[in-house]
Order: structure tokens, then C-alpha cells, then sequence
């Protein structure tokens, strides 16, 4: 089943503001945003809002004051659950520069002990389904003890290649973490590394992978939106993006 989310939908600006100040989020009460648009790592990302109406991938509620960038410049992305709407709210984000054959790094402040039913992805996806995406997705899909990692790789559209995939257990850190995804004309290859070394190396072969410019998609959300099994709020944040052009 498809899990990613159709183009953004944005609601008036008096429907927004009656949530203002209703979420219990930190650190965003000072990063209240002018426009549908945030910076982050010198790129240009445009937020996902439905905070009235369930959207895929979930499907969740949404809304924008759950990702923010802070005096540091990383970006924070939060689910968590407002106590006068009883909703638990995700956060996703894309870019608005689409990006093409070339490594996608993303550096993570840390790397926690992720709950079952929640999802955090990090992905190049052109809006079509089943074709053109590469993704990095932590989750459990709901059973613990699965694993929590997963690599995907969709073939270029209207292709009948296969889907490949790859899944495995990561490891918790409290040091940074960097996740990289290396787009080849016939080579996608995942990386997991540290600053000091490479943890996991995984090489995906095809000749119909796609050779489109899409955006860049980063998301935190709740699987067939099922609370946190703890109840509690989850935060991830990304120290940095960067990408390099092949």
C-alpha cells in the first residue's frame, strides 16, 4: 500500500490561526512562519497543513508547527498530540528544488529508540505512485521487533521492472548520524555512517531506475494513525542536508 502523500493542501488563514498557540511544541511559538515556505540548509521546503482533515501517508493529521528551524539551523520535526483537538499532529515536508542523479546526505542530530508505530522518512519521490522513488523509511510498521530500517528503490515510470527493496535493524546513537542516498544512472546505493566510519553499505542494481529531477520529501508521522504505544510525544532533528550533482 502506498504510503506517501499527494501534493500539499492548504487551508484559509483564518481556519490556521484558530490553532495558534493550541499546540504544545516547543520552540515554535518563535518560529511562527510568514508563508507556507521554510529554509533549511540553503534550500527552499514547502510544509504539509491538514490540520482538519486526515491526508496519506496514515492517513495523519498535519500541521506546520510541527517542523521548525532553530538559531542553529536544524530542522526539527515533531508529531504530537494537541489536548483541545485530541489530534496528534505530524510534520512533512518537501523541497521545492527537485534534484536528480546525485548523493542526498542527511545528517542527524541523533538517532533514537524508535517507537512501533511511527515513521520517519527520508525519500526522492516525483508524485507518481510505484514509480520514481528512492527511499529511506525507520519503521516497524506497527510490530515490534521487526525491522526497523528500510531501503526501497521504485523503477522509472510506466517501467515493469521490480520494486527492490532491503531491511534490516539499526542501532540506536546519541552521536550524529548520517544517512546518504547515491542516485546512479544504474546504481542506487544506501550508505549509514558516523563521522569516524561506515556502518552499512547497501548497492541496488537496475537499468530502469529513474533518471527524473524530483523533490526531496522529509516526513515524521504515525502509522494507520495509531498513537505513540508509550503516549508520548516524539521529536526527530537533522543537523543538515546536502546535495551533490553527479
Amino acid at each position: 500500500m502506498k504510503r506517501h502523500f499527494r501534493p500539499l493542501f492548504f487551508y484559509r488563514m483564518s481556519a490556521i490561526l484558530m490553532l495558534f498557540g493550541t499546540l504544545g511544541l516547543s520552540g515554535c511559538k518563535s518560529k511562527q512562519l510568514p508563508s507556507s515556505m521554510i529554509s533549511f540548509s540553503g534550500y527552499r521546503w514547502q510544509w504539509h497543513h491538514s490540520p482538519f482533515k486526515k491526508k496519506a501517508p496514515g492517513p495523519n493529521y498535519w500541521h506546520k508547527n510541527a517542523l521548525w528551524v532553530d538559531e542553529k539551523g536544524y530542522l526539527h520535526l515533531k508529531i504530537v498530540r494537541d489536548p483541545k483537538t485530541k489530534h496528534w499532529y505530524c510534520a512533512a515536508l518537501q523541497s521545492i528544488d527537485k534534484m536528480g542523479l546525485g548523493r542526498y546526505e542527511f545528517e542527524l542530530e541523533r538517532l533514537p529508540p524508535m517507537d512501533k508505530n511511527v515513521v520517519f522518512g527520508l525519500f526522492s519521490y516525483s508524485g507518481i505512485d510505484f514509480f520514481d522513488e528512492v527511499d529511506i523509511e525507520f519503521s516497524q510498521w506497527g510490530k515490534a521487533g521487526t525491522p526497523n530500517l528500510h531501503y526501497t528503490v521504485y523503477p522509472a515510470e510506466n517501467s515493469s521492472a521490480q520494486i527492490l527493496q532491503d531491511s534490516l535493524h539499526f542501532l540506536s546513537s546519541e552521536k550524529p548520524v548520517i544517512f546518504s542516498i547515491i542516485r546512479e544512472k544504474d546504481r542506487i546505493i544506501f550508505e549509514q555512517k558516523t563521522t569516524e566510519e561506515t556502518i552499512d553499505r547497501r548497492i541496488f542494481r537496475s537499468d530502469a531506475f529513474s533518471q527524473k529531477s524530483m523533490p526531496v520529501f522529509i516526513n515524521l508521522w504515525l502509522f494507520q494513525h495509531q498513537a505513540p504505544s508509550d503516549g508520548q510525544a516524539v521529536e526527530m532533528v537533522i543537523r543538515k542536508f546536502q546535495f551533490s550533482p553527479l
